[in-house]
């Protein structure tokens, strides 16, 4: 259903001339009245026809990406390939960051409609789809990063998190490990597809897997981690983190405690980023070309952009590689059979 200024008037109980007023003149209107027309429009989606006019009849050759946090050197990574794309193709870049909220998203989505914006990547909140639903509404090029939702109406561009976390513990086992701790946040979609591939190769191995939540993908969170790791005298003698800032934190935390890294406990984490080879103990990773992901993501908007009617969604895979650096090392029963032989 199009959302008409009826439909907002109704909403926000005032009269049409001033869901007007609002649009053209907001000026003159009671800021009281400002704040709850615009909740209004919010709740239902609304885009004005002007704006809907430039999205349907106008070639900005204004592109946005959303990610959650581009604090983190991943989605830095992702940004900058993005970027790169978009200027190589003629087009300008809108960056914003959701922080994993789905109502930070849903703002910043109407107001990138309402700003021109031809084509949208998204890395999007976990949960509820009316944001995607909203973009669809409004013939907005999409495509997806890292995620398997809505892969029949919209392009993406994902690495394979379950053979990441294959590829992870599969690495642990061959270094003698039997007993294995995730350690990730449960509320994102690529932690939980990581951990699904760490339990399914765990199983397959013979290996005990144990889980570990944490409240924040951060180094902090990987503290925390380190410190719920050791309160439960845990039996794990290796632990695979669900990114490399987890991994770093939970580094710390066990250096800081004494552990030695990986004479006593082997830790790996997972994106190879760019501290990652620089930290007291270089990591051990699974890798994700974080540039290539943003910069593949924005080649499909901009096909979808400059060709609507004969563009055909592709989904491209990406395969995750182990990098094997200091901080992982053979179980210490497999070292002793070697210095026994």
């Amino acid at each position: 259903m199009t959302v008409s200024v009826r439909h907002v008037a109704r909403r926000a109980r005032v009269s049409i001339g001033t869901v007007s007023n609002v649009l053209n003149r907001p000026e003159i209107v009671a800021p009281a009245t400002l704040v709850k027309v615009q909740q209004a429009m919010d709740e239902l989606g609304f885009v004005s026809s002007n704006f809907a006019k430039k999205i349907h009849s106008s070639n900005s050759k204004t592109l946005a990406l959303l990610l959650p946090d581009v604090s983190n050197p991943l989605f830095t990574e992702i940004a900058r390939g993005a970027e790169d794309a978009a200027n190589q193709n003629g087009y300008s870049l809108f960056l914003c960051n959701h922080d994993h909220s789905h109502e930070k998203e849903r703002k910043y989505i109407q107001t990138l409609a309402g700003q021109n914006v031809q084509g949208i990547m998204i890395w999007p909140t976990r949960g509820k789809t009316d944001n995607l639903d909203f973009l669809r509404s409004n013939n907005i090029a999409v495509t997806l990063i890292d995620t398997n939702r809505y892969f029949d109406v919209h392009c993406s561009a994902k690495v394979d998190g379950i053979r990441g976390g294959h590829v992870a513990i599969g690495h642990l086992v061959d270094l003698g490990h039997r007993d294995i701790t995730y350690v990730y946040e449960n509320t994102i979609n690529q932690f939980i597809e990581r951990g699904e591939g760490a339990k399914q190769a765990a199983e397959e191995m013979g290996a005990n897997l144990s889980f570990i939540e944490i409240p924040s993908p951060t180094t902090h969170g990987g503290e925390l981690g380190a410190k719920k790791f050791l309160d439960s005298k845990s039996k794990s003698s290796a632990v695979f983190c669900g990114n490399d800032l987890i991994a770093l934190g939970f580094m710390r935390g066990l250096i800081e405690a004494g552990i030695r890294i990986p004479e006593d406990i082997s830790v790996m984490g997972f994106d190879d980023i760019e501290l990652a080879p620089n930290a007291l103990v270089p990591l051990t990773t699974v890798a994700q070309d974080g540039y290539q992901l943003g910069y593949t993501a924005t080649e499909l908007v901009i096909q979808e952009c400059e060709l609507p009617d004969t563009h055909i969604h592709q989904h491209v895979l990406f395969q995750p590689e182990l990098v094997e650096r200091s901080s992982t090392a053979e179980h210490p029963s497999v070292r002793e059979k070697i210095s026994i032989a």
